[in-house]
């Protein structure tokens, strides 16, 4: 389970430089959409794709007041709509009957959730588009 953790951060030496997770709670489920449409098919049969992969963390239980307020601070998203990030996340290829996980530069939107008493958030979400993969 060495390299099956999520990462958020505003520079890519922030995500390469993890051996863990740097999110006090992990997303959980999460989504990974390739990063396609298919739109045609070429002349030679082969499908026309187009498209970045996205992904979508979403955290199942209740997240405290300090969970929430790292989301920001991690991404520096603050008030704005949408911040360039760089994450770690799970894709949909298998490994040796696991997830492959890799590190992507994002557009992550504004995190979404109901705030609740006392001081937590539920059913929070954060879509991450324009993802591409990094070395």
């Amino acid at each position: 389970m060495a390299n099956e953790f999520y990462g958020l951060g505003t520079a890519l030496v922030t995500i390469t430089g993890l051996t863990s997770t740097n999110l006090s709670a992990e997303p959980h489920p999460c989504e990974f959409h390739e990063e396609f449409d298919i739109v045609g098919t070429g002349g030679d049969g082969t499908p026309i794709a187009v498209g970045y992969p996205w992904a979508l963390w979403t955290w199942g239980g209740p997240m405290s007041a300090y969970e929430w307020g790292q989301l920001f601070t991690l991404s520096g998203i603050s008030t704005a709509a949408s911040a360039t990030v760089y994450i770690r996340t799970r894709t949909n290829e298998i490994s040796d009957g696991k997830y492959v996980y890799r590190n992507y530069q994002a557009l992550m939107h504004r995190p979404e959730g109901k705030s609740t008493p006392p001081y937590r958030f539920d059913d929070v979400e954060v879509k991450f588009t324009r993802m591409v993969v990094q070395a």
